[in-house]
């Protein structure tokens, strides 16, 4: 599923690399391994879920990085580290995931509730300068959080370990999307966190 996406775009990179490779000036090297790829438009670096910029730094990220949904083959949600589709309540202003248990990030710190905390509080944070605000910016406590005194984001809570509910100010058809396919940071990443500093 997300494994053949990521070898298509692996593969297409590589075929495109390799097709380049005759074209390539200049010597390889003492030990003639070096790969020469041209692109359209260069890699800038910037390999985080919160603040990447272009189309290539996200196949990097979608490498690395995993969601509590991605969408398959047939362009359906499926669990990936939710273990089942969320919860949605009658009225539509509250999703809640349930957490797959056992998983690590690749720094050995296990995902939990907090990680997805961080992950969207960090982007309505006031100090944050990333382009993904509006992923957060109609949850409830949004403003309080970003233009207040307020100390928390309450539109996303901690239910448990491995629970996490999204309470939205105002229902949207994309919310499961949104939230459910952002990639998860580890919270032991940013254990100096603090508000006003992302």
């Amino acid at each position: 599923m997300k494994t053949s996406h990521y070898l298509k775009k692996a593969g297409a990179v590589c075929m495109a690399a390799a097709m380049m490779t005759g074209c390539a000036s200049g010597s390889s090297g003492a030990n003639g391994k070096t790969l020469t790829v041209g692109l359209n438009t260069g890699f800038n670096g910037i390999f985080s879920p919160l603040y990447y910029q272009t189309v290539y730094d996200d196949y990097v990220i979608e490498m690395v990085y995993q969601s509590m949904l991605s969408y398959d083959r047939d362009n359906q949600l499926q669990p990936e580290l939710a273990t089942e589709q969320p919860t949605i309540s009658e009225d539509g202003s509250t999703l809640t995931f349930k957490l797959k248990k056992g998983v690590k990030f690749s720094d050995g710190s296990k995902l939990d509730a907090d990680d997805v905390v961080l992950t969207f509080t960090a982007m309505a944070d006031p100090s944050y300068t990333g382009r993904f605000s509006t992923y957060v910016d109609y949850l409830e406590g949004y403003k309080e959080y970003h233009d207040g005194d307020a100390e928390t984001l309450s539109g996303v809570e901690k239910i448990d370990d491995y629970t996490v509910a999204f309470h939205l100010a105002t229902p949207r058809i994309d919310a499961i999307s949104q939230v459910g396919t952002f990639p998860i940071i580890s919270n032991s990443q940013f254990k100096k966190y603090k508000k006003g500093d992302t």
